[in-house]
């Protein structure tokens, strides 16, 4: 067949046409979405950007960045202005202004970048899963009274406690020296952590164990060995009391089931609660 024969067989695609373009829906989009990242807000550690609305919190720390952001602009611009004047006096050309964006410390984006991670993240995730929204540290101490001899059980032998057995084998496994090393003792931590009540509530729970048993002497060196009195304290009753406290807050029929709360809630408490303040 020749080519020319070839050719006449060949059936062309036909011609789509394109899409009229809106010039004024693309406008207005363009001008949505320029508006709209406006009131974004990019961390300045992590680089996360979010959209409004934020919360409380969040949003007055973002208000302070902004006000701050307008005063460092404001003082560019009055330095640049006299710089203008005293340049045309002398015949000297200045550049155009161009803002810088005003330093924010290491420490205040790391602020930031918490705060971020705590209202947006955290805080929607422990409403999900029924954690106090609010936790009354104070009260911590009169709810201990309540089960002070189950702690007591536990200081006697009388019940046993997972946090004893778990410490002690370390002990067994690495030597007392090794054991008390600050990496072997970081590895540890968020095990003795209570939960939800994060590094705070810690704090607020061995001022109390001090109370009952450090200052008394109860808790001496032949009921812990080979632990301390203080380690005794901070790795075992630390997360004792925090498994009876958040059996408490759950209405929970035992430890086992607040062990399960505790575990999945240690990353959430030592976020949100990792500073320590002062009871109010």
């Amino acid at each position: 067949m020749s080519s020319r024969n070839r050719l006449k067989k060949l059936v062309l695609p036909s011609r789509i046409s394109k899409p009229k373009l809106d010039l004024k829906q693309i406008a207005k989009t363009v001008i949505d979405k320029e508006a709209s990242n406006e009131e974004d807000f990019e961390c300045p550690l992590c680089f996360e950007r979010m959209s409004p609305p934020f919360p409380r919190p969040l949003q007055r720390l973002i208000d302070a960045l902004k006000k701050n952001e307008e005063a460092f602009n404001r003082e560019q611009e009055s330095k640049h202005k006299l710089l203008v004047q005293q340049s045309a006096e002398e015949g000297a050309f200045v550049a155009p202004l161009v803002l810088l964006k005003p330093g924010i410390s290491e420490n205040d984006q790391q602020v930031i970048c918490r705060m971020h991670k705590v209202e947006l993240v955290m805080k929607p995730l422990g409403k999900k899963r029924g954690y106090p929204a609010q936790v009354d540290f104070a009260a911590i101490d009169d709810r201990m009274k309540h089960f002070k001899q189950e702690l007591v059980d536990v200081i006697e032998g009388k019940q046993e406690s997972l946090f004893l057995t778990n410490a002690l084998d370390v002990h067994k496994e690495l030597g007392s020296v090794k054991a008390r090393q600050a990496t072997s003792m970081m590895n540890r931590f968020e095990e003795t952590l209570p939960g939800y009540y994060g590094n705070r509530g810690s704090h607020y729970i061995m001022e109390t164990l001090n109370e009952m048993f450090l200052k008394s002497n109860y808790l001496d060196k032949n009921k812990t060995k080979p632990l301390t009195p203080i380690e005794y304290a901070q790795q075992v009753l630390v997360p004792e009391t925090g498994l009876r406290l958040i059996k408490q807050d759950f209405n929970l029929t035992n430890l086992q089931e607040a062990s399960k709360v505790m575990k999945e809630s240690s990353e959430y408490g030592s976020i949100v609660y990792s500073k320590i303040k002062k009871k109010e």
